[in-house]
């Protein structure tokens, strides 16, 4: 799949917006924890299917920008979003012909690690998050990757 030039910026530029609105959006305590990482499957999906339209530094300030956004540690999501689309862009040739279930386990393990590494500096900075809710995300984000996938497809097609 490749985005059509005549689409430019405007269905990237749509699917981070509103993986950053859903992001932002306020949930309930109770399933606060199971929120997917929108923004690094949006990140993930640009850094294999569209590759030119991606970017380490463009990830990293987008990061930042959610770190403000969200008040967390300034650092954590520009690195995490950064690492994202290092994989995705690193691998994106090999990614693009994995079928969807591998694609789901690849960003199940690149969850994993931005968490890993969220959990090492929250424990370095601020306490380690005592919850194992704070794991969940590993779960829950692969399952959004092919809705996520199909309506990114249909968008950059029309």
């Amino acid at each position: 799949m490749k985005f059509r030039s005549n689409h430019g910026w405007r269905v990237p530029l749509l699917l981070i917006i509103t993986a950053a609105a859903l992001t932002i959006l306020p949930l309930a305590e109770s399933i606060r924890p199971f929120r997917p990482h929108w923004i690094a499957l949006v990140l993930f999906y640009l850094g294999v299917f569209a590759p030119l339209q991606s970017g380490i530094i463009r990830s990293w300030l987008l990061g930042l920008m959610v770190d403000l956004l969200t008040g967390s540690l300034l650092g954590i999501h520009a690195l995490t979003f950064a690492f994202t689309t290092f994989v995705a862009l690193q691998f994106h040739l090999q990614l693009r012909v994995f079928v969807g279930t591998q694609q789901m386990i690849i960003i199940a393990i690149v969850t994993m690690v931005n968490l890993t590494m969220e959990y090492l500096i929250h424990g370095a900075t601020n306490g380690a998050p005592e919850s194992m809710l704070f794991w969940w995300p590993i779960l829950t984000t692969p399952l959004f990757w092919p809705p996520l996938y199909l309506l990114a497809d249909r968008l950059s097609r029309r």
